[in-house]
């Protein structure tokens, strides 16, 4: 069997398969709390290692269950990535990798969940993680990058809190190495974030019906000329916050609305979904015209609450970019959930499966 994904003791499955070979559009229906986002979760996963969840490797396995696996091949490639005794294994062509980097030279994961609806009313790390996701596919090693960033910062704050009564010249010798390795790496993903934010708003189509918009990174810096000092000068204050209070990790991402010259955090509820779903659109289409990858496009309920006019909007986007893969001899493989088959009617060559009580029925 070729282009399939199977996995086992994934969330609530206890072994499925969902053939891939077939079509580009793929549609996965059911009630709510069947599943259906699990499976999008497993092929995000093969984007960062965390996937759209960010869920702990114990998290994802099935309850009675200490493993589980994914399998994805595609045009004749398997990767594959598991969790057993205690720790991640990742597999190309069933041999042990350190990771799978062999994937992200290949392929591009995005998405969009239906948790997305409320970004801009959540925490601004919710936000930064979105934009990441396009950073991920745009820049390799962005993830590594943020996780080392993040596994440095906790241990300054370590280092800091065990020894604030005696920070002797040993330990701000220790701190500076940190600090200094901070500001490097903080600056990449700040510079890499505020392109991306720049990005996204680029040649939004005039005649489209997704609102227009302006997009940029708030708190951001160009270079870490004196990154190091500021860290070094607010060791107390991180002290008690038990936070570090300056870096990429304090930045949000803006987002107007053009025409209503209004933030997006004060736009009606389907304003904000519409202006997600154009500079999620935008971004596709402006990247496939440089990036030679195959793309694995993942909408998870997202057209819950539209009318039809934006709905067929969003369809013939889909449409035109799967035409724009096959035409140029490229992978793509779309993948939608919902709640009712029948929503769905415009894509009529997609293929189908059923989601129900832990099983998955193509129909």
């Amino acid at each position: 069997m070729s282009d399939f994904l199977r996995l086992i003791n994934f969330r609530n499955y206890t072994d499925v398969t969902l053939e891939f070979a077939e079509s580009d559009i793929f549609v996965i229906y059911g009630q709510n709390g069947q599943g259906k986002t699990n499976v999008l979760e497993a092929l995000s996963i093969f984007a960062d290692g965390r996937g759209l969840r960010r869920a702990s490797s114990v998290d994802i396995a099935k309850r009675d269950s200490n493993f589980w696996s994914v399998m994805l091949e595609l045009d004749g490639v398997s990767f594959f990535c598991g969790y057993e005794n205690d720790k991640r294994i990742y597999k190309v062509d069933d041999k042990k990798v350190q990771n799978l980097s062999t994937f992200s030279k290949k392929y591009y994961v995005l998405w969009m969940t239906y948790e997305t609806d409320r970004l801009f009313v959540e925490a601004p790390s919710k936000r930064r993680a979105f934009i990441d996701m396009f950073c991920c596919a745009r820049f390799a090693d962005h993830e590594s990058i943020v996780r080392e960033y993040e596994k440095l910062a906790r241990e300054r704050l370590k280092i800091i809190k065990q020894n604030w009564e005696n920070i002797n010249e040993k330990v701000n010798s220790w701190l500076c190495i940190i600090e200094k390795q901070l500001a490097k790496l903080g600056t990449d993903i700040a510079n890499r974030r505020a392109y991306i934010a720049k990005e996204i708003a680029k040649d939004q189509d005039i005649d489209d019906v997704f609102p227009k918009f302006e997009s940029k990174m708030s708190n951001i810096f160009t270079n870490f000329n004196g990154y190091e000092e500021e860290l070094a000068s607010r060791r107390a204050k991180d002290f008690y916050t038990n936070s570090t209070t300056f870096g990429p990790n304090k930045a949000d991402w803006i987002m107007d609305y053009t025409a209503k010259c209004m933030n997006a955090s004060y736009c009606s509820a389907g304003e904000q979904k519409m202006l997600l779903l154009g500079a999620f659109i935008n971004f596709v289409k402006n990247n496939i015209k440089n990036d030679k990858r195959s793309l694995i496009l993942l909408l998870d309920d997202v057209i819950a609450h539209l009318d039809d006019a934006h709905k067929s909007i969003l369809f013939d986007h889909i449409i035109k970019i799967v035409e724009y893969f096959k035409k140029n001899e490229m992978i793509i493989k779309v993948i939608l959930t919902g709640t009712d088959v029948n929503l769905f009617t415009r894509l009529e060559n997609a293929t189908k499966y059923h989601v129900y009580d832990s099983c998955i029925t193509k129909c």
